[in-house]
């Protein structure tokens, strides 16, 4: 699927091996062939998350509105590749009406994830789904 990342100033990273991360910004993507349980789907595009990130690891998730959907956000920790520092990670997931699941990963460093949270929060609110 697509993925696109918006990330601000400063906030996107080149590993110099072709590879790139982002220490602050947002992804936007979609994981084809849901399940019809967002658990369960959520649980599977973390997993693959973790393949790359040996360091996630899940804090805890809640049920929460995105776009007027039902939806779920997975908060996580991990370990930065770019910064080697702690990063806070907000995976929230709903299903398109072809049931993919459609993901927002918001990533922050973890003292400044307060900040980034609230931001990340009314976007998932206010995001307009078109399908």
């Amino acid at each position: 699927g697509e993925v696109l990342t918006y990330a601000p100033e400063g906030g996107f990273y080149s590993d110099g091996g072709g590879g790139t991360s982002f220490t602050h910004g947002l992804q936007v993507g979609v994981a084809q062939g849901g399940s019809g349980n967002l658990q369960r789907d959520t649980d599977a595009l973390i997993q693959g998350f973790a393949k790359s990130n040996p360091n996630l690891r899940s804090a805890g998730s809640r049920r929460e509105s995105l776009g007027g959907r039902t939806g779920l956000t997975t908060f996580l920790s991990n370990v930065s590749d770019a910064t080697r520092e702690q990063e806070g990670i907000a995976v929230s997931t709903t299903y398109l009406k072809n049931g993919n699941v459609l993901f927002l990963v918001g990533v922050s460093p973890r003292d400044e994830s307060e900040d980034y949270e609230a931001a990340f929060r009314r976007i998932r609110q206010n995001m307009q789904i078109t399908d």
